[in-house]
């Protein structure tokens, strides 16, 4: 039977037909045939190909919400009611104006642009503030992507609804049915796209994490320094061996002893993780900085457009961008830890150089990590350190204190408490020189050796100067960013990161950070937008039906075959069915990554998250199906997944009326390239069908007069 005979036989039954959708007890909303194709463009997947059936019945009722809002609008619009005498008169209205009325179907069809587009991956785009909830506006988020590929920022897509006489789409946040994207009807333009995030919750987010990282880095700091006491204990007293040469010492020290060449170059490799991490806590420390700025960054729009073009660069910010925001607003302490990492990171690739290079020197690469001139230990500075550190390991308990500070020029060391402050390091080791001992000179006993010491035999000497350096040591290793050994004052000489957590974190800031970009306006969907309307005459939960039943009725497709109901209003339940494409190994993993989200209309808060269950998949041919079922929604860091598998959307009141969007997209962060068909365009092709009904016990009447009449 066509349309046409269909709706001349309802006529025959209109005033029954109509009684019984007022009174009907049970009943089923379908989301039917969505039709989607995946298709490889580098390690992107598509979805191709929508159309969208969405229904329901009787006292579970349905419709599209409201499609006009002003500013006096604070819910959407309720929709028309289905009653006796407006029935007939809709069902000769336009698809889209009967969707706006109570009644058991809303029929998306090819009126609302869903066909023929191609879903590429996003992710849902969530309030910073409130992690379970949608910004409404802008549902998902799209990657920008820098001239080298990679992600520079994530930006929000329009809402648009599409006009199909025209065929032109327009933006708007019109309650409805709207493609989620980017549109310009084909022609070339530019559009200024605002994205707003709370400003006091970038300050909270951003010196948060520096108080964090100032802690972190600080352990990782000491924590290396003293897992390499004894290397540190041989790099000294080998170092005033070298120095002395044979006028002090006859060991013919050239260098340092491979136990010690090997541990600087792992302080080096250290060192560098450490400082990139160091360097990437500036980037949050400019960024609370300027956000709980009132005074450069007003709670204007221009302040915060102005707070919004930083933020937009915050996560490629260069030290060279670091340092000239410093400059330009008076931040001294990002100024000074700026220079501070710029050297210390230039010391380290040299340092890195003479470790790991063909031209190992392993002095020179010591040399980079503290200069002499800025050390003192026992009390004595400069070239006089090794007297101190001579003193100290020829007495009795080995014991000393040893300064690093800042001299003209920072040291890795120093340079290290410029960002995070003076610290310091317990060092203990034992140290054993009897590696370096000559056997062949010290069993000689005729030549003598004349030296600043004395002159002796090899033996006499050797005895008289390295055993005195065997031993445990303990040392207590000092840095400071002051410019002496007596500046050394934890609370005082702070650094960068606590200065800024300091400002930043007792902050109360007003306004939002305003994102503005100039992007171009294209018709690129990366998913779609329902917005529904559900009411019921019984209390109880919004859940998926899983098998398929009769949208009117609620009959079963056995009662259907049995010549009972109405088998145009045969739902499918809720599940995909695809056809996979050549080379996909894992369509269940695919088809996960399909997302439809339930949220609240006006306030985004979600719901719930429908995905598929993999576990119940089976497989015909090449043909996969697997029901689709619920799920709490699980967010870490911003990225929304399926958390643990849940049985309702939302409680229902009796006889009230509940908007509910629902976002039709492909996860970004579930979706992978391994997913993809490598071997053919398409990966998969199928539909996903939605069916619903409610936990309330609901008896259909008896439809014998609603059966097709043939």
């Amino acid at each position: 039977m066509n349309r046409k005979e269909m709706q001349r036989q309802l006529k025959k039954i209109q005033p029954r037909l109509m009684a019984a959708l007022s009174m009907l007890l049970i009943s089923a909303v379908m989301l039917a045939s969505t039709s989607y194709a995946w298709f490889v463009l580098s390690t992107a997947p598509e979805a191709a190909d929508l159309t969208t059936v969405a229904g329901a019945n009787g006292a579970l009722e349905i419709a599209l919400a409201g499609t006009t809002i002003v500013d006096e609008i604070t819910q959407p619009g309720e929709p028309n009611k289905m009653v006796v005498g407006s029935s007939s008169a809709v069902s000769t209205q336009t698809v889209s104006i009967a969707n706006t009325y109570w009644g058991n179907l809303v029929d998306i069809g090819r009126i609302y642009g869903l066909e023929n587009m191609t879903l590429y991956p996003s992710r849902l785009n969530l309030s910073t503030g409130l992690n379970n909830t949608v910004l409404v506006d802008s549902p998902l988020a799209v990657p920008q992507y820098g001239t080298d590929g990679r992600i520079t920022a994530l930006r929000g897509i329009q809402k648009a609804s599409y006009n199909p006489q025209t065929e032109t789409y327009s933006l708007d946040t019109n309650y409805g049915v709207h493609l989620l994207g980017f549109f310009n009807n084909g022609e070339s333009a530019e559009e200024e796209v605002a994205t707003r995030i709370n400003r006091q919750d970038i300050v909270n987010t951003m010196s948060t994490y520096v108080d964090s990282k100032r802690t972190s880095i600080t352990n990782d700091t000491v924590t290396l320094m003293e897992d390499h006491s004894r290397d540190i204990y041989r790099l000294l007293i080998e170092l005033m061996f070298y120095l002395g040469g044979d006028t002090v010492y006859p060991f013919n020290l050239s260098g340092f002893s491979p136990a010690t060449a090997q541990g600087i170059a792992e302080i080096v490799d250290g060192l560098d993780v450490i400082t990139l991490d160091a360097l990437d806590s500036l980037r949050y420390a400019v960024m609370a900085r300027c956000a709980a700025d009132v005074t450069n960054f007003p709670n204007t729009e221009e302040g915060n457009r102005n707070l919004g073009t930083i933020f937009a660069g915050f996560s490629e910010m260069t030290t060279d961008r670091m340092a000239a925001i410093a400059s330009e607003n008076g931040y001294n302490e990002i100024t000074t830890a700026v220079s501070a990492i710029n050297t210390m990171r230039n010391r380290l690739v040299e340092a890195k150089y003479y470790v790991d290079g063909e031209n190992t020197n392993v002095m020179n690469a010591a040399s980079l990590l503290f200069d002499i001139s800025s050390i003192s230990i026992g009390g004595r500075t400069g070239a006089n350190a090794f007297t101190g550190l001579q003193e100290m390991a020829q007495s009795p308990d080995h014991t000393s204190e040893m300064m690093i500070w800042t001299n003209l020029t920072p040291s890795i060391f120093t340079g290290m408490a410029t960002i995070i402050g003076d610290y310091q390091a317990d060092l203990y080791a034992y140290v054993d020189y009897s590696e370096i001992k000559d056997e062949s000179k010290y069993a000689d006993t005729e030549t003598i050796y004349n030296t600043a010491s004395g002159n002796a035999t090899y033996a006499q000497l050797y005895d008289a100067t390295i055993a005195t350096y065997v031993g445990n040591y303990t040392m207590p290793m000092k840095v400071t960013s002051g410019n002496s050994a007596s500046a050394y004052d934890p609370s005082n000489n702070i650094g960068c990161l606590a200065t800024v957590y300091d400002v930043a974190s007792v902050a109360t800031v007003d306004g939002e950070i305003v994102i503005v970009n100039q992007v171009p306006v294209e018709k690129t969907a990366y998913g779609y937008s329902l917005d529904l309307a559900f009411r019921s005459n019984k209390a109880g939960s919004l859940q998926l039906q899983q098998e398929a039943v009769d949208r009117v009725s609620g009959l079963t497709e056995q009662d259907v075959q049995a010549g009972q109901g109405n088998g145009d209003a045969m739902g499918q339940g809720s599940k995909m069915t695809f056809t996979v494409g050549e080379g996909v190994s894992d369509p269940a993993a695919l088809m996960e990554g399909l997302y439809v989200v339930f949220m609240d209309t006006k306030e985004g808060t979600i719901y719930a998250i429908a995905t598929i269950d993999s576990a119940a998949m089976t497989t015909d041919n090449n043909t996969v199906s697997a029901p689709l079922r619920l799920y709490t929604p699980s967010i870490t860091d911003g990225m929304i997944t399926k958390g643990a598998q849940t049985s309702s959307i939302l409680n229902m009141e009796a006889d009230r009326t509940y908007f509910i969007t629902a976002i039709v997209y492909l996860n970004g962060d579930v979706v992978k390239g391994e997913m993809l068909s490598a071997a053919g365009g398409v990966s998969l092709t199928g539909a996903v069908n939605l069916q619903f009904t409610t936990s309330a016990d609901l008896q259909p009447m008896d439809y014998g007069a609603y059966a097709d009449q043939q």
